[in-house]
């Protein structure tokens, strides 16, 4: 909803005569975050090439001009070196959070400096890809972030949360789209989680915020913000902790004053963005910072009226942005996360916010993306199947194994 800093209510309105060349750079992503070649791609303002592992899902996608493939996470920096060395792109884009601590780790690299989302001397390029320093990071630069601690064994864990109060949160320090955030009611529970997931190395215990949730996504231009767009989280999977599927826009002077914030602080160039929440005093208080990527609710700005493609094309011109347009619908479901719903139950996203409600859209896929949609729907519906499948399978031994019991007994 921001627009580029001393302007006036006139903007001029950019035509994409002359596109620009945009690489996204995919290793784990997964989810809606399939749409944003679509996003930057479909009304002319950049063309996309996309940087991703062989065999991912977003080759699928018609909006891409070029796919360039690596085999593993090792071939990654060279594979992406050799992209950018060749002088063709205007700017790139990380998609995901491990695409992006890969890329850091590179950070000198002269290739790299001029893509950088912020000043190569900037801190965040160290401490992005820890949490805890980044929280401290917030602290230092006055962004309001909740009380955070690092744990890596059970007694630190405990320690950790008492220090903070019961309930916390905890959270794998690697995002994974909140399949690693649990809610910590007493001590009992530390154990449990760690013994269920013994291949996360390292957590995060962080105090626990009861008020609204959301997020806001951004476009700045060294440190100045040029539009942003807000929305509730009204519905999430993971029994709230998990990413969102339904969302109700929200224009809010308070989250635009923290954009500005955080535009100012990370001096940032490009789109990111980050999740907040309300504490008890009512201050908006940022839970997730998604700098050095973008949220994966990116890419349903439109329909709240801002347009990101445009607003990043403003960036990289040195032009001004579109005005916010009237928002097409104050609800939107996310796919493919609503798809979830179909098997964990609609009734709560239902009376949240009925998709027959005028007010209410589905967002399932960009323009002509039907075949990425049907991929990704058997990917999501063939996996579920598979885990039900097993969970039969353990029933079915389970009752063998009793019935064998109570034979040898007799």
């Amino acid at each position: 909803m921001l627009h580029k800093l001393n302007c006036n209510d006139e903007f001029s309105y950019i035509m994409p005569v002359n596109p620009l060349r945009l690489l996204l750079v995919y290793n784990k992503a997964h989810g809606n975050l399939m749409a944003y070649p679509w996003m930057f791609g479909h009304d002319g303002y950049f063309e996309v090439d996309v940087l991703a592992p062989e065999g991912h899902l977003i080759e699928c996608s018609q909006w891409i001009q070029n796919r360039i493939s690596y085999t593993n996470e090792d071939d990654l920096m060279s594979t992406l070196l050799s992209a950018l060395s060749s002088g063709r792109y205007d700017w790139m884009h990380c998609i995901d959070e491990s695409s992006r601590d890969i890329i850091l780790r590179h950070c000198d690299d002269p290739i790299l400096l001029p893509y950088l989302p912020w000043p190569a001397s900037s801190p965040l390029s160290r401490n992005c890809s820890n949490k805890v320093e980044l929280y401290q990071w917030c602290r230092d630069a006055g962004l309001p972030v909740p009380a955070s601690f690092e744990v890596n064994d059970l007694d630190r864990l405990k320690q950790c949360a008492a220090e903070i109060g019961y309930p916390c949160m905890l959270k794998g320090a690697q995002g994974s789209r909140g399949a690693t955030v649990f809610l910590l009611e007493d001590e009992s529970q530390c154990e449990l989680i760690l013994k269920d997931h013994k291949g996360i190395q390292s957590w995060l215990v962080q105090e626990f915020l009861t008020g609204l949730a959301g997020t806001t996504s951004m476009v700045c231009g060294h440190g100045e913000a040029y539009a942003t767009c807000s929305s509730y989280k009204n519905v999430m999977l993971n029994g709230g902790l998990g990413t969102s599927v339904v969302k109700q826009f929200v224009r809010s002077e308070e989250l635009e004053r923290l954009a500005f914030l955080v535009a100012k602080a990370t001096q940032y160039h490009g789109a990111t963005g980050f999740d907040w929440m309300m504490n008890a005093n009512g201050q908006v208080c940022i839970i997730d910072p998604h700098f050095g990527r973008g949220p994966s609710s990116m890419m349903v700005s439109h329909i709240g009226g801002v347009r990101i493609d445009q607003a990043l094309y403003a960036v990289l011109t040195k032009g001004s942005v579109l005005p916010v347009q009237p928002m097409s619908a104050a609800y939107v479901w996310i796919f493919p996360q609503c798809l979830h719903l179909l098997l964990e139950g609609l009734i709560e996203a239902w009376r949240v916010a009925c998709p027959l409600r005028r007010d209410v859209t589905i967002f399932w896929f960009g323009r002509r993306e039907w075949r990425l949609f049907l991929k990704q729907s058997a990917a999501l519906l063939g996996g579920r199947a598979r885990v039900l499948l097993g969970r039969f399978k353990r029933s079915i031994r389970f009752s063998r194994n009793r019935l064998s019991d109570c034979d040898s007994v007799i």
